[in-house]
């Protein structure tokens, strides 16, 4: 997406200053729950502007093909979805508030709205989340001028990691990480939030989520599959380079 921002917005530093570093809120340097959901937040009010104007609509095509330009489409109910994050947030919050203690009829009142809040989502998502898979690609194959990849899932599948061949219409980055509808025919490079692990049991590997940048400047990564090994830090320069322009911008 860092490609994807700089195409379609002349303004591309100033929103992801914003974006990175709010001006309320937790930013990119400790990626905590809030600002996970602020940046979904962002996010989504993007895509929804983007998909209602045309010449927009027409780069973002180029940049990550047709269908997932048009699962954005659909999204538009989702612009209130963080709402059932904050929901959670605000429970976690206050519980942490009272030493984690609450009191058994409190938990049940809490767990039913919960459940209510996640429903509704889901009802919203799903058909669009079960057809947007996390993938990183392989080395790439001419065919007849298209593209074949072998790829592996790593998210939006059942089992993960299952690996598959798929043949896209544009070259994508060998052994990165990217969004992937369904039998689309491109693949949308995936922001450097993400990386990969050392193979676990029982997955042959793991994938982890940005957390925080430590005072090395290197940064932290935490998986939310495993029990065991569930974070890592190590350097990043692709992440640091979107983190940088954020900050010069700001």
């Amino acid at each position: 997406m860092p490609c994807a921002r700089r195409a379609l917005r002349s303004d591309w530093r100033d929103v992801l200053a914003v974006w990175l570093y709010p001006p309320i809120g937790t930013g990119i340097e400790r990626a905590d729950f809030g600002f996970w959901i602020n940046l979904a937040s962002a996010s989504l009010k993007e895509v929804v502007r983007i998909v209602k104007n045309e010449e927009l609509k027409a780069a973002a095509e180029k940049i990550a093909g047709s269908e997932l330009v048009r699962a954005a489409a659909t999204i538009d109910q989702l612009r209130d979805a963080t709402k059932v994050f904050d929901v959670a947030r605000t429970h976690r919050n206050a519980a942490k508030g009272h030493g984690s203690y609450i009191k058994g009829r409190d938990a049940e009142r809490i767990e039913n709205e919960l459940k209510s809040s996640v429903k509704d989502l889901y009802q919203i998502a799903a058909s669009i989340f079960r057809r947007l898979q996390l993938v990183r690609t392989g080395m790439a194959e001419v065919m007849d001028g298209a593209f074949s990849y072998q790829i592996e899932i790593l998210g939006g599948s059942d089992p993960t990691f299952q690996a598959r061949q798929i043949e896209i219409d544009r070259l994508a980055a060998s052994k990165a990480l990217g969004f992937w509808m369904i039998n689309s025919r491109a693949i949308c490079r995936a922001l450097p939030f993400f990386r990969l692990g050392l193979p676990q049991q029982p997955q042959e590997s793991s994938f982890y989520v940005f957390n925080r940048i430590e005072k090395d400047g290197d940064f932290r990564w935490i998986s939310y599959q495993e029990s065991r090994e569930q974070e890592f830090v190590a350097p990043d320069d692709e992440l640091l380079n979107i983190i940088t322009v954020g900050k010069n911008a700001s």
